[in-house]
């Protein structure tokens, strides 16, 4: 269902905002308006099944795409197997993972300077995982300790969009509705004595976060050849978040307890307008001229920022190029975690009165150039001065329960730098991509370290990626 990705790591267009790191566009693809057909594959964790076709020929077409995991259909038996093993020693293991995801698409041909497209997204993925102790012998006491934990998180959207085409500009008017949650569990069930009731206990914790975000844009779009291209618009979006819900249960000795912590949700309002000017004078430089205006309301205050981008391409002959830009941009929600490890469950916090807006300045350089016709390299320098960075403060985490989830942060800035290098060949029937990454990142907080600069958990020196492909024949290719 998709027809390409455009992946920004610098030079972001104005169009692009609250957020200050890489962007990746993804494009669905247009359905077809004149004939059926669909596309079905089975791999070794999913399998996917798609279709495109006319509700009305060259006029109204749809285009429909359904993935979803089989590794639990998987898992399932081989646990079993695991288990029967197991059982003799008193033991179980839990475990499970699923994932699907739905696209779809309806194109309205409306006349030959006026079109509608409208688009939905559904996605979920559940993760399951620990392990039970119990009696296995007639002889003992019988008894059960069963622990695991659960992460479940998703997003669904739906967006429509009116484009109108008039000479080499066009007008588009979209409106869009976005949800994204998380729920992460942690439950122990646990009974000493199956023949005493009262020996039966568990303690049972589990965390929500979410955001939903309402959105309309008004956008222009003109194209004077290679020449210009202006790009405009304003838009208003309307954010509501779960900062946090937490729940807890407890049961022992016959006594059941509970606690909850938070679950109030937070409205916002983002206001927005961009201008994209990109002009080539000359068929050897071009240039982006940007602006984007933000105003964040919240809390009855009003955050405002201005955001300059600019950037640049020098052509050095028919092979070589060096491209320089700077960017300014702001963020309005912080994705939090109290570990090194990444989870998907990580808690999104919002910017409030409290804590100003995150921002971002960036510039980067590089040389990029075709070494031949078969291969082609970069090198890019970058660096990133980020202010008012959230994090939990020290002892407390997003199980803390009690404290309020504003109480557990704290405010402070950062940096990163670093130089990205690539190139990628292609061979007859081999092709493949070597990367390598050379990067810093860091962190100083007043309130945490002692106020001394320590790494961030992206603090990553090198990394490496190695890609190749190598094509048998016409329906055979080896990859690594």
């Amino acid at each position: 269902t998709v027809s390409k990705v455009d992946f920004y790591k610098s030079a972001f267009p104005s169009k692009y905002g609250g957020r200050i790191s890489s962007i990746s566009d993804v494009s669905l693809k247009q359905p077809d308006f004149e004939h059926y057909h669909g596309k079905a594959s089975i791999g070794l964790l999913g399998a996917n099944l798609s279709a495109t076709g006319p509700v009305i020929k060259n006029k109204l077409a749809f285009t429909a795409g359904v993935r979803r995991s089989w590794i639990d259909a998987v898992s399932v038996p081989t646990l079993a197997v695991i288990n029967a093993a197991q059982k003799k020693n008193g033991k179980k293991t839990i475990g499970n993972y699923n994932f699907m995801d739905f696209n779809a698409r309806l194109d309205w041909k409306i006349s030959d300077n006026l079109s509608a497209f409208a688009i939905g997204y559904y996605g979920h993925d559940g993760l399951k995982m620990g392990s039970r102790e119990f009696s296995n012998s007639q002889a003992t006491s019988q008894f059960y300790d069963e622990k695991y934990n659960r992460l479940s998180w998703g997003n669904w959207g739906a967006l429509g969009q009116l484009n109108w085409m008039k000479g080499v500009g066009m007008l588009s008017l979209s409106a869009y509705l976005s949800s994204y949650s998380s729920d992460y569990a942690q439950m122990h069930d646990f009974q000493q004595d199956m023949e005493d009731e009262q020996s039966k206990g568990y303690s049972h914790q589990h965390t929500e976060n979410g955001i939903t975000d309402a959105n309309v844009k008004l956008s222009y779009l003109l194209e004077l050849g290679n020449a210009y291209t202006l790009h405009a618009g304003i838009q208003a979006t309307g954010p509501d978040y779960l900062p946090e819900r937490i729940v807890s249960s407890v049961l022992y000795d016959g006594t059941a307890s509970g606690n909850r912590n938070g679950g109030n949700h937070l409205k916002a309002g983002e206001y927005a307008f961009f201008v994209d000017n990109t002009v080539s004078p000359l068929a050897s430089l071009s240039f982006n001229l940007g602006l984007r205006g933000v105003a964040y309301h919240v809390q009855g205050t009003t955050f405002r920022s201005l955001e300059p981008r600019l950037s640049l391409r020098l052509l050095l002959g028919q092979d070589y190029s060096l491209k320089a830009s700077y960017t300014r941009m702001s963020q309005f929600a912080q994705q939090i975690s109290s570990s090194y490890i990444n989870l998907p469950t990580d808690f999104l916090q919002p910017v409030t009165a409290r804590f100003s807006p995150l921002k971002c300045s960036q510039y980067s350089a590089g040389f990029y150039g075709n070494l031949s016709k078969q291969t082609y390299f970069s090198v890019e320098g970058w660096y990133r001065d980020l202010k008012n960075l959230l994090e939990y403060r020290e002892g407390v985490s997003l199980m803390s329960m009690g404290i309020d989830w504003e109480q557990k942060l704290t405010s402070g800035n950062g940096w990163a730098y670093g130089l990205d290098i690539s190139a990628t060949t292609e061979w007859d029937r081999l092709s493949g991509t070597v990367g390598y990454g050379l990067m810093w990142n860091e962190r100083k907080f007043p309130e945490l370290n002692f106020g001394k600069t320590f790494p961030s958990k992206f603090d990553n020196r090198h990394k490496i990626n190695v890609n190749m492909n190598y094509r048998l024949n016409e329906r055979m290719e080896l990859n690594a």
